[in-house]
């Protein structure tokens, strides 16, 4: 195998290792790694066709991509085993990405972190992950002029491995990332797990901006509103308040009524409900991503 595709492939090393033969090279924008056993690829299927992971890219195109590798390498790509998937999409913002960040709250079963201009939030084989693909861009080596002065956030979803776990299949195929209802599933996968980002309101603006002056109470309340806020769960304030009572950290049933009337009381005074404008636009821009890849075939 190794001297039929290198015919086929921009050879950028070879040698032996522990394993045999090997060449290591580039073909249409992939990474080729061929040894004595087998091929491996891996890299962006949408730079592979566009040259860039800008532009659109539907179900019909993996399956052309896959046509074109198959043609260029002489092998039936399409029986290829998957091990790693990454569905994304550029969200065309108002704003600078960077300005969203802190309403995308926290997220079950993740670990919620950032690192420069990016936001990650982290399990064992899957990432979410939102960044600045100008900023991106820009360092790669500069952007397109029509992009100048654009907000574009990237949100892939980074499947890592132990994919059929993941899915629920038995196995994952090239040709499986073209099939119409596993195409869906992965569409509707990358928006849901968005979707499940616990989304904060802009309490620490709104809040205070509502009022002529703040003092110490109105500061220690605004905070305690944006904690309540970021868990997701107002109900989880009383649950704890029972919780406490219950291992006689709180003394007697009146002390804890006046707790809990005292956070309804500040509860009542706040809308946990409403979305600050950044969050319903991101929110838009998700719907409007997911159902132009659902719809377009």
């Amino acid at each position: 195998m190794i001297n039929e595709i290198s015919k086929y492939i921009e050879i950028k090393e070879h040698g032996t290792n522990d394993n045999g033969r090997f060449v290591r090279g580039e073909h249409k924008g992939l990474k080729i790694n061929v040894c004595e056993t087998g091929l491996g690829f891996y890299g962006s299927l949408c730079k592979s066709k566009h040259k860039n992971n800008l532009a659109s890219y539907n179900r019909l195109e993996v399956k052309e991509t896959f046509g074109m590798l198959s043609e260029g390498l002489h092998l039936p790509m399409e029986k290829s085993k998957i091990t790693r998937i990454d569905p994304a999409g550029n969200l065309y913002l108002n704003h600078s990405p960077a300005n969203y960040y802190p309403f995308l709250g926290k997220c079950k079963y993740f670990e919620r972190w950032s690192r420069k201009n990016t936001l990650y939030y982290s399990k064992a084989q899957k990432v979410l992950a939102l960044y600045d693909k100008i900023v991106e861009m820009r360092k790669a080596g500069g952007i397109p002029s029509n992009l100048d002065g654009q907000n574009v956030l990237r949100y892939e979803m980074r499947l890592l491995g132990k994919l059929c776990q993941e899915l629920k299949v038995n196995e994952v195929n090239a040709a499986m990332l073209y099939d119409v209802d596993f195409f869906k599933m992965i569409v509707n996968k990358w928006a849901n797990e968005y979707y499940s980002i616990v989304k904060v309101n802009c309490i620490s603006q709104n809040h205070f901006q509502e009022m002529k002056t703040v003092n110490r109470k109105d500061l220690i309340e605004g905070f305690a509103l944006m904690a309540i806020r970021l868990s997701g769960n107002p109900s989880i304030i009383n649950e704890t308040i029972d919780n406490l009572y219950a291992i006689g950290k709180i003394k007697n049933r009146t002390e804890k009524f006046r707790m809990k009337t005292d956070i309804n009381n500040l509860l009542s005074r706040a809308n946990l409900n409403d979305k600050n404008e950044l969050i319903e636009e991101l929110d838009k821009k998700i719907d409007l991503a997911k159902e132009h890849y659902l719809n377009t075939f």
